[in-house]
């Protein structure tokens, strides 16, 4: 994996991902290479966003956010901050991201990591850290 490091600019916030069946629906071939180990289930994605939203609640080092779009607030997407991990040194923020088939090319990936990487600023984070597998070259443009 290649390493993409960004300053964090400040200010802004995002809305805390949910919605299992939307994210099942969403899942293909590149989203289930990320370290999960496979597939999701959909009580592997009920625990893992109720773990999400307990992070959330306790200002634990992970933040994880929905990507939505349109008035209906469709979900596109997800994006995850972790503040602390194997490999970041203090300061930094991993930055993990995914948008589902049908979304991609349209520059949601790039508008996503900037609110998400300004959030991160305001809590705190001074460098991003994105790691992108060399087998995804457009996921390196955001």
């Amino acid at each position: 994996m290649t390493q993409n490091r960004r300053q964090l600019p400040e200010g802004s916030r995002a809305q805390p991902r949910e919605r299992g069946d939307a994210h099942l629906a969403g899942e293909n071939e590149l989203l289930v290479r990320r370290p999960n180990g496979g597939p999701g289930t959909r009580e592997g994605i009920e625990a893992y966003f109720r773990h999400c939203r307990e992070q959330g609640d306790t200002a634990g080092p992970l933040r994880a956010f929905g990507i939505r779009m349109g008035t209906a607030e469709l979900l596109a997407g997800t994006i995850d901050l972790r503040f602390a991990g194997e490999g970041l040194a203090p300061g930094q923020v991993n930055v993990a991201y995914g948008l589902y088939p049908s979304w991609r090319g349209r520059g949601l990936a790039t508008r996503a990591v900037l609110l998400a990487t300004q959030y991160a600023a305001s809590e705190g984070g001074a460098e991003a850290v994105i790691q992108v597998e060399p087998e995804n070259p457009a996921s390196a443009a955001a």
